[in-house]
């Protein structure tokens, strides 16, 4: 599930331009804990300075992800309903400890493999692709996710063509660069996660 910290973080600044320490804290420290988002409500929705509040929550979010490290985590099996869906979130998320990823790209229909991953903590951004709206909406929630939407994968091929172009408009990987590939294959049915893929971008 994800979890979302949203009670009066900068409530202060509902009326002035400048937050309190004590709430800085409150931002950086739901970041340490590793929440899967924050949220401004009042701050934004009837605040006076519904900017700078947005500017002093993404300022602080980045400086506290700049020293954040990155947590041990162990599942116990008995609780695990997929074992091989989360062998392969664990083996992807651990990846740039034996060689050099610059971003995950997850298949998903549903955003369970792409939230999957995310639990693990992973060192890189997962780039979540989906041909369903309500899925890349839902996913834009989820610690380290970014979604983009795609029309539906019929191939490997195809895939891979998508994912080479994807990584060059938006700057994500250069040519040569390695990245990790996962998903449930057949493409577009409910298959669970079940591959991953080691690709240079082309």
């Amino acid at each position: 599930r994800p979890v979302i910290v949203a009670t009066q973080m900068l409530e202060s600044m509902r009326f002035s331009p400048r937050a309190t320490r004590a709430e800085i804290n409150d931002v950086a420290g739901a970041v340490f804990d590793h929440v899967d988002a924050v949220m401004l409500s009042a701050e934004t929705a009837t605040g006076e300075y519904p900017l700078e509040a947005v500017r002093a929550m993404a300022d602080t979010i980045g400086a506290a992800e700049e020293d954040m490290t990155r947590p041990h985590i162990k599942f116990d099996n008995q609780f695990l309903g997929a074992p091989i869906p989360h062998s392969i979130a664990c083996a992807v998320s651990s990846a740039d400890q034996m060689c050099q990823v610059k971003v995950i790209f997850a298949l998903t229909t549903s955003g369970y493999t792409a939230g999957l991953i995310s639990n693990h903590y992973p060192g890189q951004p997962v780039i979540a692709l989906s041909a369903n709206q309500i899925t890349t909406n839902q996913l834009t929630l989820y610690r380290s996710v970014y979604s983009i939407s795609i029309d539906h994968i019929d191939s490997f091929e195809q895939l891979i063509e998508v994912i080479n172009k994807l990584a060059l408009k938006y700057g994500l990987a250069q040519s040569n660069e390695t990245v990790i590939i996962t998903g449930g294959a057949p493409f577009g049915s409910n298959a669970q996660t079940n591959f991953m893929m080691v690709h240079q971008i082309a």
